[in-house]
């Protein structure tokens, strides 16, 4: 709908509500639980915007912390301008299986749900 200039409000897309295909792994300690950025509000800097920091993971409910919260933004960074890079660049068949699998290692430790990590 916001393609169309009317902004939908379907509860999936409510700023502050979790954004389900931007699910990252706790980062605590031995959880393997998932926190979800929040959706980000009208006017947002960016259409990803910040909303980590604070989540709750799904298994042990601890709350990411802003340092942890910035680190797992950056890997979301890092696995965007990897896709971006490779969608131009067309890598199939072109990269190694150890660099295949140290990408897909990189990709899981951080992103158990998430929409760019299925690309």
């Amino acid at each position: 709908l916001a393609s169309r200039g009317s902004p939908c409000r379907c509860e999936r897309c409510l700023p502050g509500a979790q954004d389900t295909s931007r699910g990252f792994r706790c980062p605590s300690a031995g959880c393997l639980g998932v926190v979800f950025a929040a959706v980000a509000g009208a006017g947002s800097a960016s259409a990803h915007g910040r909303g980590l920091a604070g989540s709750v993971c799904s298994r042990c409910g601890e709350k990411v912390p802003d340092a942890a919260a910035e680190q797992l933004l950056r890997e979301e960074s890092w696995l965007l301008g990897q896709i971006d890079a490779w969608e131009a660049t067309s890598p199939r068949g072109q990269l190694s299986e150890a660099e295949i699998a140290a990408l897909v290692g990189r990709v899981e430790r951080s992103f158990p749900q998430h929409a760019a990590a299925e690309r």
